[in-house]
């Protein structure tokens, strides 16, 4: 889910680190209430929706001091129906987050990243992430797929 309430009684200007990043890019997760940049459109069924609704209510009532289990009920099926009206895509669909003030209000823009349908010209039709196992190195050493140049000791980021 979006999430954003999580920052309510911080000033986003004097956010630094890994909580800025979290602001301006994260979802916030039901199982670990960690963040992430992205996140991937599912079905549930009417009872994981009912346990998601009862995580997120605790969760208001201890860490953001719900008054009572009502108010909290509320406030985490307002949050999750947010969150289902993002879902309107095919199960599957990545979704990103981009979060800002803007004009003193804090503004959340959403967008849809799909795979995409007919191969790069350079990457042929290579995953948008993969792991493979490179010969000759340590087993504890793992590689993207290779690309042309990734053998430049000029190219900046090491991929292993």
């Amino acid at each position: 889910m979006p999430g954003g309430f999580d920052f309510w009684d911080e000033d986003p200007a004097a956010l630094a680190g890994k909580r800025r990043q979290e602001f301006r890019a994260g979802f916030l997760g039901l199982g670990s209430f960690g963040f992430s940049t992205l996140v991937e459109v599912a079905e549930a069924t009417p009872a994981e929706r009912a346990a998601a609704v009862a995580a997120l209510a605790a969760r208001i009532r201890t860490a953001y001091g719900a008054p009572d289990e009502a108010a909290a009920r509320a406030a985490a099926e307002e949050e999750l129906a947010f969150a289902e009206s993002l879902c309107g895509h095919p199960p599957g669909t990545v979704l990103a987050l981009a979060r800002a003030v803007e004009g003193g209000e804090v503004r959340e823009r959403f967008r849809t990243l799909h795979r995409r349908e007919t191969p790069h010209s350079d990457f042929g039709s290579l995953p948008v992430f993969g792991i493979v196992e490179v010969e000759g190195r340590s087993p504890r050493r793992w590689t993207s797929p290779p690309f042309p140049g990734a053998d430049d000791p000029r190219f900046p980021f090491p991929f292993w």
